[in-house]
């Protein structure tokens, strides 16, 4: 599966360094990061952000602890000060966003591709009628960020 976990771990820095970034990363949902506990952390800020309109660490670690262990799951305060230790700049969560985003979408077109291996077995038409349109949103989901490597 594609996946970056030191460019998931770098937005999340700069994401906690500096809450303002969020705004230059709309495009971002929990879903796009590969692993679990990233997704946790990064809903989690979006959730502190909304309910408080600020963000630090404490008022993170408040809200990953008010659901069920999260804290726990997440590595605790400890993983949260690396995050924020080994953020080489906040001012690159852009360019970390769009590589979390980059290899969302490329996880997403692997499932496509499966699902169509599948249909295509009854239905070859339709299956190839859905590549078409899930590759085109794609396509454009990425050009819409910018990010057409």
């Amino acid at each position: 599966m594609s996946a970056n976990p030191t460019a998931e771990m770098a937005l999340l820095g700069a994401l906690l360094t500096d809450p303002g970034r969020l705004s230059d990363v709309p495009f971002i949902r929990a879903s796009h990061f590969f692993l679990p506990v990233h997704a946790d952390i990064f809903d989690a800020i979006g959730r502190t952000v909304e309910r408080c309109g600020k963000l630090d660490l404490v008022l993170l670690l408040e809200q990953l602890g008010e659901a069920q262990d999260q804290l726990r799951v997440v590595g605790g305060p400890q993983y949260l000060r690396q995050l924020v230790e080994e953020c080489p700049s906040s001012a690159t969560a852009p360019h970390y966003a769009e590589i979390v985003f980059e290899h969302a979408a490329r996880r997403h077109l692997a499932v496509v591709c499966q699902t169509l291996l599948y249909e295509a077995k009854s239905d070859l038409d339709g299956a190839m009628d859905k590549a078409l349109r899930e590759i085109g949103a794609t396509r454009a989901a990425l050009k819409k960020i910018g990010a057409t490597r």
